[in-house]
């Protein structure tokens, strides 16, 4: 639990147990976590305005550490997005689009450099009427540092 206060009961200081984190001994519970990836990856909502709303709610929270939850859920959701990319990589039919796109960075010149969006469909035409195996979306922003791309997996509809 983020920024709790103590009760009071029987004239004894008690606080409620925390709850379930994402990271072990971590400050922001899994419901709080969980909106912050819909309102960054569903609602395109930036950390630093995530940061300021829930600032208006009472919480102040850095967007270091709204940044670290993202890297840490991304990394625990891996295992999911690799088993997807397979079996889109083990359709029948498996469509692939890249584009470029600018990515900001400090350390470039000029503070942007040049990542890309790749776009992975894979369909089994011709089975159970050509239904979609899924589909996936990876982000290279051409960095090697670990944590840096994104991913947003889904399976179609």
């Amino acid at each position: 639990m983020y920024g709790s206060s103590l009760c009071t009961y029987r004239g004894e200081r008690v606080r409620a147990p925390a709850g379930e984190t994402v990271v072990p001994n971590g400050k922001l519970g899994l419901g709080l976590v969980a909106s912050i990836l819909v309102e960054k990856y569903l609602d395109g909502l930036p950390l630093h305005r995530e940061r300021d709303r829930y600032r208006r709610l009472g919480l102040d929270i850095a967007v270091s550490t709204l940044a670290d939850q993202v890297t840490w859920c991304t990394d625990l959701l891996q295992p999911i997005w690799r088993t997807l990319l397979a079996g889109i990589i083990d359709a029948r039919v498996m469509h692939l689009d890249g584009t470029s796109l600018p990515v900001r960075d400090s350390e470039a010149a000029g503070g942007k450099r040049i990542g890309a969006l790749w776009g992975h469909v894979g369909v089994n035409a011709g089975y159970a009427g050509g239904h979609c195996a899924g589909f996936l979306w990876i982000g290279e922003p051409g960095s090697p540092r670990r944590g840096a791309g994104s991913s947003s997996p889904g399976a179609c509809r």
